[in-house]
């Protein structure tokens, strides 16, 4: 990358690896002519992520997996609006999963009960399942009200779900 930034004459973006905000920081360093990251895979790990690079924080907000549930459920609405059956819906879901669970307290056993989940209605158990164990153990997020946007900004209204956006003054993330 550092060779094509030596010969370019035009706009880089750097993508890819941006899993956290101490990786992007090492990136931001190691590339200072650099103002534009995109983050595919960090983010769909943890979606939490442009707004924890765009406040300089590792701390989640305090309703984080109410936030999370919302982000989770709009995009499992945008599929079931757009396929057909819950096979392909579940498949696709299955993707975000194993990502998603890469941020719970115990990975393996959250993308197995999502997997081991054979219909629409015990996916939905173990989803509620999964965020009911992460509220206990950390209870500080136990949500007090339904809360509908997502404080990270990240905006997903296409039908198909083929592109996320987050967007700020300083940096554009898309996915």
């Amino acid at each position: 990358f550092q060779k094509c930034i030596d010969v370019a004459k035009h706009k880089l973006y750097y993508n890819g690896d941006i899993t956290s905000l101490r990786q992007f920081k090492k990136m931001q360093e190691r590339f200072p002519s650099i103002d534009h990251f995109m983050i595919g895979r960090g983010l769909i790990t943890d979606p939490f992520l442009p707004s924890m690079i765009k406040n300089g924080t590792t701390e989640y907000p305090k309703n984080r997996w109410e936030l999370f549930e919302a982000f989770h459920n709009e995009i499992y609405e945008q599929y079931d609006a757009a396929l057909s059956g819950p096979t392909p819906i579940k498949m696709k879901m299955l993707g975000f999963w194993e990502y998603f669970s890469r941020s719970f307290s115990n990975p393996q056993k959250t993308y197995k009960k999502i997997k081991k989940a054979t219909n629409p209605v015990k996916y939905k158990q173990a989803v509620k399942e999964i965020l009911n164990t992460e509220r206990y153990i950390h209870p500080l997020t136990f949500p007090k009200k339904k809360v509908l946007e997502l404080e990270s900004q990240v905006f997903f209204k296409s039908p198909k779900i083929s592109r996320l956006v987050f967007v700020d003054s300083n940096f554009k993330f898309i996915l």
